[in-house]
């Protein structure tokens, strides 16, 4: 195992790993079979690509909210839009019109939930280095989700949402 291995192993949290590759060759350790160390190397290599992949999508469930929530939004708009005056236009939601405001609830709190991203992209940057073209990516995510949170912000918390004049 190379030294960018170790460092890996390391970085990952695995306590012990340069005693592990380096014991006596007769210590009591040492009994166990090559597969039993084979299936160790296996899982401690794997075990940082775990981490990466949990810690993305963790980060992609704190995003998708803010996109449904300004996909509804645009829907509404683009539908008030067409006649402010009339209702004809409007999407009739009948006993489902609380979900409006139930969006309108996602567009307040979509700001903390991408801050939320921001900071676990940011405090897990190690273990997300392993495959550094999502890293980038996430970044960019967060990044267009966090201006699309605050123009929804602004649409909606301007005084009046004129989206919810879409539906009825």
């Amino acid at each position: 195992m190379n030294a960018r291995a170790v460092k890996a192993l390391q970085i990952a949290g695995v306590v012990g790993v340069k005693e592990i590759l380096h014991q006596q060759p007769h210590s009591p350790c040492n009994d166990c079979s090559e597969l039993s160390q084979r299936q160790f190397q296996e899982r401690m290599q794997t075990q940082p690509q775990l981490d990466a992949n949990r810690y993305r999508r963790k980060i992609v469930w704190l995003i998708i909210p803010t996109w449904v929530a300004f996909a509804v939004e645009s829907v509404g708009g683009w539908r008030w839009g067409k006649d402010m005056y009339s209702h004809k236009y409007a999407i009739h939601l009948g006993a489902l019109y609380w979900l409006t405001w139930l969006v309108l609830a996602v567009v307040i709190v979509s700001p903390l939930l991408i801050a939320g991203g921001f900071l676990t992209l940011f405090s897990k940057w190690n273990a997300l280095r392993v495959r550094k073209g999502w890293l980038w990516l996430l970044l960019l995510l967060l990044t267009a989700s966090l201006l699309l949170s605050m123009f929804s912000c602004a649409w909606s918390c301007g005084g009046h949402p004129t989206w919810m004049g879409g539906y009825q």
